[in-house]
């Protein structure tokens, strides 16, 4: 703990409270690539540990295990980058499915369609996911940044002994969100850069 104009600061909520609002989703990214290239890694190694041994051939073991090790670790990174934009598909899916309730008893209501029209409910929710699904896609990165920066300006507010309520919140919220979304957009640049040009 330490002390900065009377106001007595924890310092690990301090640290993760800015590391989660500033680079909420650079954390985010990074901790998604590792976990799918750890867990790649792990399978690859096994599997090439195993083959050595299914082979009875002990000169093989390491090449094997750095050869399929290798492999596992892109293929886990590959896989869980897949994932991860399948997850939030199906969660802006199922919001857009929830979505689509309102609009069925709005069309219901302006008579552009009977209440109780199960094709109709079917077919407008089913729409209303797909959007939902590639909105929630698309903006993933802004998504994240928005949660992380609320997540980490709660736990920087919380570090500190200050009793002004929440509103001192709010600036470490729009700077956090200002830091996340620039260097998203730097990220971002280059490869449309290269696009351009093409």
């Amino acid at each position: 703990m330490f002390e900065i104009l009377h106001f007595q600061i924890m310092v690990l909520p301090f640290l993760a409270g800015a590391a989660i609002a500033f680079f909420g989703w650079t954390l985010y990214w990074l901790s998604i690539n590792i976990t799918g290239g750890a867990l790649g890694g792990t399978v690859g190694v096994a599997l090439g540990a195993a083959s050595a041994f299914l082979f009875g051939r002990d000169v093989l073991f390491l090449p094997l295990v750095f050869a399929m090790g290798g492999l596992g670790l892109i293929l886990g990174i590959f896989l869980i980058r897949k994932i991860h934009i399948l997850v939030f598909f199906l969660t802006g899916f199922a919001l857009g499915v929830l979505a689509g309730e309102p609009i069925v008893i709005l069309l219901a209501g302006l008579g552009i369609a009977a209440m109780g029209n199960l094709g109709l409910e079917i077919v407008v929710k089913i729409l209303t996911g797909i959007v939902g699904g590639i909105l929630l896609m698309r903006f993933n990165r802004y998504i994240v940044s928005v949660l992380t920066a609320a997540v980490g300006s709660m736990i920087l507010m919380s570090s500190w002994n200050f009793r002004g309520g929440v509103l001192p919140a709010l600036p470490i919220f729009i700077a956090a969100l200002f830091v996340q979304i620039t260097l998203i957009r730097r990220r971002k640049l280059p490869r449309l850069s290269h696009e351009n040009q093409e």
